[in-house]
């Protein structure tokens, strides 16, 4: 949609049937108002403290003269029109969002209580003083954009649990702001720092003959996959036979249809 479409939807969505447009300068508070006339005949209040706004060429809008309007009912009714700020799409509900910024530290958040997803384009994510002793699998790898995340004072249990985040942090270019993450059970990694635990150890701390819930879905998964490739397998073959069967079929008759007869012998016919 182009700049001047754009702003003129949103005006409308605001304003209704009087589109009124206020534009803030981020440096400077808003102070003189000037008027612009939108041909079609709506009126687009521009508010800039620095001159005629940016928005006059995206809306292709002409200046007039505002006459004796008095500009403290103006500016009360910007004010009043204004869109209220609203809170960041997508937000999970025990955090709070600032931008790209999604805070859930201190929230007493555990496994059970954390959001199961978080914004696509959040780059940071704080996740610092909870009683998390995992992050469910692939939490992290759903956020592209994610350029930090802090998951400091956490009770931490260095199991196999942990091998999806311990393959998230060897990914990360930088180890320093996950130094301080360290194991606070099992007993025989507690106080090591998680970044630099093995796999081996970690899924050494499993207790004997449970599986890890993301290696047993991997396998279920896998199992599946392969009964489905052998449904498809038998499928084909058995296509397969059945085009086979008839093509020979139509062959033979066509075989016996153009195949001549055999005369009998003079003979024969003469006796």
């Amino acid at each position: 949609m182009r700049p001047r479409e754009r702003a003129g939807a949103e005006a409308r969505d605001a304003c209704g049937a009087l589109a009124i447009v206020p534009y803030l300068s981020p440096q400077h508070p808003c102070a003189p108002a000037q008027s612009y006339f939108w041909p079609g005949g709506r009126t687009v209040v521009c508010c800039c403290s620095l001159g005629p706004s940016p928005l006059q060429k995206e809306l292709g809008c002409h200046p007039f003269a505002m006459g004796s309007r008095p500009r403290g009912a103006l500016s009360l009714l910007l004010l009043l029109l204004a869109r209220p700020s609203l809170p960041a799409a997508g937000c999970p509900a025990p955090c709070s969002c600032a931008g790209t910024l999604v805070d859930c530290g201190r929230r007493g958040l555990t496994w059970a209580s954390l959001p199961a997803a978080f914004p696509p384009d959040t780059t940071e994510l704080v996740l610092t003083g909870n009683n998390l002793t995992a992050l469910p699998p692939g939490l992290l790898d759903a956020l592209p954009a994610l350029r930090a995340v802090h998951l400091g004072a956490n009770p931490w249990r260095c199991d196999c649990r942990l091998l999806p985040l311990r393959a998230w942090l060897a990914g990360r270019p930088e180890r320093a702001p996950y130094r301080d993450l360290r194991c606070v059970a099992p007993p025989a990694l507690r106080g090591r720092l998680l970044p630099y635990v093995a796999e081996e150890e970690l899924r050494a701390a499993c207790a004997p003959g449970l599986l890890c819930w993301g290696a047993l879905v991997a396998q279920v998964a896998l199992l599946v996959l392969g009964l489905l490739h052998a449904l498809l397998l038998a499928l084909l073959l058995g296509r397969l036979r059945r085009l086979r069967a008839r093509a020979r079929a139509h062959a033979s008759r066509e075989l016996s249809l153009t195949t001549p007869l055999v005369a009998e012998p003079a003979g024969a016919v003469a006796s």
